[in-house]
């Protein structure tokens, strides 16, 4: 199978988006795939060349403020909005370069921050088949910003850029080695956290782990993810209208899915569900 890798830059609002794209011949599907906080899609490479293997032609953007998009600083943002209309305006341009005639189902994908960023998404376009969710932030594992959410968000308002410092932990990653992967990866944000964004992320997983879903979503939770709660999750799963949505949920798995042991059964497992959707569709 051939394929393609494509790296380019769009012109989005204010911003210049990094965008990462494989187009494959005949493919089975178009996937949006959004990284999480502070990473960008370079980190999902493993995991992408898995995707692309099945035939599916895959486009990867680096967030706003985040990796080699522009924005500064790097992992915060005013408003969560911002990440939403981008992506949306992303989608409508990868879209009419690869698929001007709609004749590939499109589906998006998000981990983590990126999984919230998709489930928004997913109520308000009327284009995609399928909405994919890798541990999505609904609830982040945060006592601190839990407890003093209010008083946050007052000091926030005259220090917009407040953050804290921050440093990985070994019960973060799957395995030492991709531990060293993030921390020598210079477009991984590190050392700090800005508050903004957790408090946005926060305020915007509470409204949307209540939000029913009607199109097809695939939920994916690992049992041992300590930055997003299971029961974020299980929450989001009641919400979820759709005949062929599924909640899929990874024992002893960790929050960085896409580097566990498991990814290829988590990849067949996606592309399964695809190809399941796409057979529902077609038959109508």
């Amino acid at each position: 199978m051939q394929t393609n890798c494509i790296e380019t830059i769009y012109s989005i609002d204010k911003f210049n988006i990094y965008s990462t794209e494989w187009n494959v011949e005949k493919p089975q599907a178009m996937l949006i795939l959004i990284h999480g906080f502070c990473t960008y899609a370079g980190v999902m490479k493993r995991m992408a060349n898995m995707l692309v293997s099945h035939n599916i032609l895959l486009c990867m953007p680096d967030l706003p403020y985040h990796g080699r998009s522009s924005g500064e600083p790097k992992g915060w943002v005013n408003s969560f909005t911002t990440f939403t209309e981008v992506c949306n305006k992303y989608i409508d341009q990868v879209k009419e370069k690869y698929n001007p005639n709609r004749t590939i189902p499109i589906y998006i994908m998000g981990h983590s921050m990126g999984g919230l960023i998709v489930s928004i998404i997913a109520r308000q376009r009327k284009d995609l088949k399928g909405v994919i969710g890798s541990a999505p932030a609904y609830e982040i594992n945060n006592t601190m910003v839990m407890l003093f959410y209010l008083i946050i968000v007052v000091v926030l308002y005259f220090i917009p850029k407040l953050y804290l410092p921050s440093q990985y932990s070994d019960k973060e990653f799957p395995r030492k080695e991709v531990r060293q992967m993030f921390e020598e990866d210079q477009y991984v944000t590190k050392g700090k956290t800005y508050l903004k964004t957790i408090v946005e992320m926060t305020k915007y997983g509470e409204r949307e782990k209540y939000s029913d879903i009607f199109i097809p979503f695939l939920l994916i939770q690992g049992t041992n993810d300590e930055s997003v709660t299971m029961e974020g999750a299980q929450i989001k799963s009641t919400h979820l209208k759709n005949q062929y949505s599924q909640f899929l949920i990874y024992k002893d798995c960790i929050h960085c899915l896409y580097e566990e042991k498991n990814l290829e059964e988590q990849v067949i497992n996606i592309i399964h569900w695809i190809q399941k959707v796409n057979n529902h569709n077609n038959m109508k």
